[in-house]
Order: structure tokens, then sequence, then C-alpha cells
């Protein structure tokens, strides 16, 4: 399991990570993601109007993430 407390110009979140295997060549990733906060108007309004945004922006990075594990190893 992984945490961290990530702070940004314009957000402020905690991420849970864990890892679960499945197989012996099957690994489960497992992401939570809390924002904390959104600071300047932009970033509140998307937060406000389309919060799916950001689970967009979290799925990009876990594919970019997978992409590089299948990749490398």
């Amino acid at each position: 399991i992984f945490h961290a407390k990530y702070d940004h110009k314009y957000t402020s979140n905690t991420m849970k990570v864990s890892l679960k295997e499945i197989t012996p060549s099957t690994t489960e990733y497992l992401s939570e993601i809390e924002y904390l906060a959104f600071r300047g108007f932009i970033v509140k309004l998307i937060s406000k109007i389309a919060p799916s945004f950001f689970k967009k922006q979290v799925m990009k990075w876990m594919k970019r993430f997978k992409f590089y594990v299948e990749n490398n190893y």
C-alpha cells in the first residue's frame, strides 16, 4: 500500500494505491483519490460543472503506469 499527499498550485489531494495479486501474471491496481482543495476560479468551476474531468485524468495516469509496467518489465 502506498499513501501520498500532493499539493499543487491549484489542487491538494491524497492518494492511496494498493496492488493485489490475482494470478502470478496478473495484478489488480486499486487507487483511491480524495481531493481536499481546489484553488483558482477555473479549477473550482471545473470541479463543480465537470467533476468527471478529474476521474478522466486519474484514468490517464493509470493507463500510462500500466503501459510502463507492461513494457519495461
